[in-house]
């Protein structure tokens, strides 16, 4: 019996007869894997395991789970005759020739010379790949996202060219239909608008024509606040000479003599909030980051940090929070497919009235990302002020590295998390990174970063962890000595190896470049709560907050630390009560309970702890952890004590 299996839309196996046929989910999976990951189409135990669960505790659990799932997939391929996945001791094997799948029959297709049938195109790509399969391990789902958009954007390019490119008389149905299937995916597709408007013109259908050309204009007005490309207006001229549609089009260049919304930050200056791209995921808030912290050192214009951005995007832009956060303007961006390569669609607009102050489009290719954000942030730049210092948006430039670029992109994320196994994914690609440039500095900081996540999360006290730490921050600032990055990490590197005036130095040196960077603030403000400063601490963290009021949980749990060592103990708790994920504060949560005399509630939280460092030692952490005087560290031990922790 021949078997097929589909990918594009939701996978399954399919029999001779086109019946969907039972097959492990994550079975499929490892299928899907092995077909893309490499050309030996073989993948180690050890991998799959690591792959598929990656959020097991340890690699025995893991490698358990591995075991039964093979189980059930030899089972189940012996009932059906079918030998797919070959088990062969410690790797796993496809054998590509046991059954046709869509994936292999589509990129054939539009590898072809003349770009492949575009009828068979439209039925080959049935929907986008593995569709519905979200409820795999973390590094799986970034996988299957990551060849999702790679063959949506192959589709789209493929079938974009086949009809800019033009058919035969008698293919004009198929034109037609393509066109229409293009417009299910990617509907801002300006090409596919002109051929139907086109073959509307060959039927001599001009209220069509209109029709058509209205619908393009307003999707584009509404969704992106631009209008339709010069392409598109000459078409329609050529096709109805003298009737252009009126012109209140969006401003294609900045207008500095615009009215703007007034709403402005405490110093009089205006406040920006830059938003997400809509699209891709993958990389889309790790993105937006690294364009912000280019503009920290900017001191014309006041910037939300990326993370109150993302909160207020996901909240569908309220004016309340606008007007809040005293946001004074809003950038907002969606990555669509368009030609040979996405398009990125940017608008400003004043965040009181909506008024469109600038709106452009850029290319979005591969080589073109951080090069094009680098642009985009120059532009707002100059729509607010001329003032933007250069030397802070040239950190931007990586062009000349784009691989190393969205594999830091991709650690970023992973860094988001305040988790160890987070913080060793977050590693792996890091170094990925440097393969593709060994001086990258975003890559060294974000390597510092997670030796020094590690080291505080596991509570061992490891020196080897610090020492590598601060060497990669040695390194990126031996790379970038103007780079706020570098002289970040080794300032936190510093304070967990006592070094606390080598600590404040390096921080005020980033601080000094980089003045509106919250998540530096924040560290600097952590810093000074171990050089027994928290009076300092607590003032630093209030304006890191400032800048970044929808704040992630370190932010809370410093300046929790802060009102601890102030015997402030309700505000430690109420900060404690303000994190999303309140693990890595549950041995200060019982020590705060336990100085307030409730051992009840204490005793709760050591147990929490506990479950997650089930080695912590009073006496070993003390001689470890980084606090200045004296007197800060026996308040310490006395929370510990009180809170009942051996």
């Amino acid at each position: 019996m021949r078997f097929r299996i589909s990918f594009l839309g939701p996978p399954r196996l399919v029999d001779a007869s086109g019946a969907t046929v039972q097959f492990p989910k994550k079975g499929l999976f490892l299928v899907a894997h092995l077909l893309l990951a490499n050309d030996a189409h073989v993948v180690t135990r050890e991998r799959a395991a690591g792959l598929l669960w990656d959020e097991a505790q340890d690699k025995t659990q893991a490698a358990a789970n591995l075991r039964q799932l093979l189980g059930r997939i030899r089972i189940r391929q012996a009932e059906l005759g079918l030998e797919l996945l070959l088990i062969e001791g410690t790797h796993i094997r496809l054998d590509p020739a046991a059954a046709e799948v869509d994936v292999t029959q589509f990129e054939q297709a539009v590898g072809a010379p003349d770009g492949g049938d575009i009828t068979r195109l439209g039925r080959l790509y049935a929907g986008d790949f593995m569709s519905g399969m979200e409820t795999l391990g973390e590094d799986a789902e970034e996988w299957v996202r990551i060849h999702r958009s790679r063959l949506r954007s192959l589709f789209v390019e493929t079938l974009t060219r086949s009809i800019e490119r033009g058919s035969p008389r008698d293919d004009q149905s198929a034109v037609t239909m393509a066109a229409q299937r293009l417009l299910s995916v990617d509907p801002y597709n300006e090409i596919a608008y002109r051929a139907l408007i086109r073959d509307a013109a060959d039927a001599r259908q001009y209220g069509r024509v209109r029709e058509l050309f209205e619908a393009c204009r307003s999707l584009l007005r509404a969704d992106l606040g631009i209008e339709p490309s010069a392409a598109t207006l000459a078409l329609l001229n050529q096709i109805l000479p003298g009737q252009r549609p009126a012109t209140e089009t969006v401003p294609a260049t900045p207008k500095a003599q615009q009215p703007v919304a007034r709403n402005l930050a405490s110093g009089g200056v205006p406040r920006v909030t830059i938003l997400p791209p809509f699209a891709p995921p993958e990389t889309s808030s790790s993105l937006l980051e690294d364009v912000t912290i280019g503009l920290c050192s900017t001191r014309a214009f006041g910037l939300v940090a990326p993370h109150t951005a993302w909160r207020i995007q996901r909240q569908g832009v309220p004016s309340t929070l606008l007007d809040r956060y005293k946001i004074t303007y809003v950038v907002e961006s969606q990555l669509v497919g368009e030609g040979n390569a996405p398009v990125l669609f940017v608008k400003l607009f004043g965040a009181q009235d909506r008024g469109i102050v600038w709106a452009d489009r850029y290319d979005f290719g591969p080589l073109a990302i951080a090069g094009q954000y680098r642009e985009i942030a120059q532009r707002i730049a100059t729509s607010l002020t001329d003032r933007v210092e250069q030397a802070e948006l040239e950190r931007l430039k990586t062009e000349q590295h784009p691989n190393a670029y969205q594999h830091y992109l991709l650690g970023r994320l992973h860094l988001a998390s305040m988790d160890l196994p987070s913080a060793r994914r977050a590693r792996k690609i890091f170094r990925e990174s440097l393969k593709a440039c060994p001086d990258f500095v975003p890559a060294l900081a974000g390597l510092a970063r997670t030796y020094q996540r590690e080291w505080l999360l596991t509570a061992r006290g490891d020196p080897e962890l610090l020492a590598r730490a601060e060497t990669y921050a040695q390194r990126a600032i031996a790379v970038a000595p103007d780079d706020a990055r570098g002289y970040r990490e080794l300032g936190v590197s510093s304070i967990f190896n006592r070094r606390f005036d080598d600590s404040i130095d390096a921080l005020r040196h980033a601080e000094a470049s980089s003045p509106q960077h919250a998540d530096l603030i924040a560290d600097f403000a952590d810093t000074l709560a171990h050089c027994s400063e928290p009076e300092l601490s607590l003032e630093k963290i209030e304006r890191a907050i400032e800048l970044n009021p929808l704040c992630p949980d370190p932010y809370w749990w410093t300046a929790a630390g802060a009102n601890y060592h102030l015997e402030r103990y309700d505000a430690a708790l109420s900060c404690i009560a303000k994190m999303k994920d309140q693990t890595p504060a549950y041995r200060l949560a019982a020590m705060t309970w336990g100085m307030k005399g409730n051992r009840v509630r204490a005793r709760s939280y050591v147990l929490k702890a506990k479950s997650v460092h089930p080695d912590f030692r009073t006496e070993e952490w003390l001689s470890v952890i980084p606090l200045r005087d004296e007197w800060q560290v026996r308040h310490y031990e006395s929370g510990l004590r009180a809170a009942g922790f051996d």
